[in-house]
């Protein structure tokens, strides 16, 4: 439910800005090269959609690092991405502190200028990418507990496809040298594979928990026709 508000907000903000007819800016049609760091607003994990696990990070800046490479035909961008987001702190069921581990990311970059200004071009992008989940120890101890199986049943990673839906505006210092600030938010479900061992009879005969991750935040990449 969060992330379709999310990205129903982000989508509304896109399509009221008011459409002109200007000229792109003048720019290299590629290959184009960018490296990005940017920060998470918002990281939340469910399980079981909620029912059994709502852990959502604490107040504080959580770094990320995009890598792109595109082309562009300056109305439409393609290319592929590489992405590695760092996983935040959060308060545990017991009262006491654990982490979130780390996204990974690889799949295409498809992105729309819709508005040409002068300096540059305000753009949707979406990125439907293969995502890896890394458990880590506090998420797995924390999981177990609430489903009553062994933290030893759950795997260290999950794996599955994301989805992707930014904003934002590519900067133009030159026709060969950018800046691409945007905001995003993230979905990311798939299970948590349980282990032959498993002790819950639910569990038993395969994937019970579901996982689900949310993620929101800002990034800021320097990018340069190659």
């Amino acid at each position: 439910m969060r992330a379709t508000l999310l990205t129903a907000a982000l989508t509304l903000c896109v399509l009221a800005a008011p459409a002109r007819a200007e000229p792109p800016p003048e720019a290299e049609l590629g290959p184009w090269f960018g490296i990005g760091l940017g920060a998470a607003t918002v990281d939340s994990l469910e399980l079981n959609d909620g029912q059994r696990g709502v852990f959502v990070e604490e107040p504080g800046t959580v770094g990320d690092l995009a890598v792109d490479i595109f082309f562009t035909t300056l109305r439409l961008d393609y290319g592929a991405t590489i992405r590695h987001m760092m996983g935040g702190a959060y308060q545990r069921p017991n009262g006491l502190g654990g982490r979130f581990d780390a996204l990974l990311q690889v799949g295409p970059l498809l992105r729309w200028r819709y508005w040409n200004v002068e300096p540059g071009s305000f753009y949707i992008q979406f990125v439907p990418a293969w995502t890896v989940a890394l458990h880590s120890p506090y998420v797995r101890r924390d999981g177990a507990m609430m489903h009553g199986i062994d933290a030893e049943d759950l795997p260290d990673s999950s794996q599955g496809f994301s989805s992707d839906l930014s904003a934002g505006l590519l900067w133009m210092l030159s026709p060969d040298i950018a800046i691409d600030i945007n905001i995003s938010a993230l979905l990311f479900e798939t299970e948590m594979a349980l282990e032959a061992t498993a002790n819950s009879d639910e569990c038993a005969e395969g994937d019970c928990i579901r996982y689900e991750r949310v993620r929101s935040g800002l990034r800021v990449s320097f990018c340069w026709a190659l």
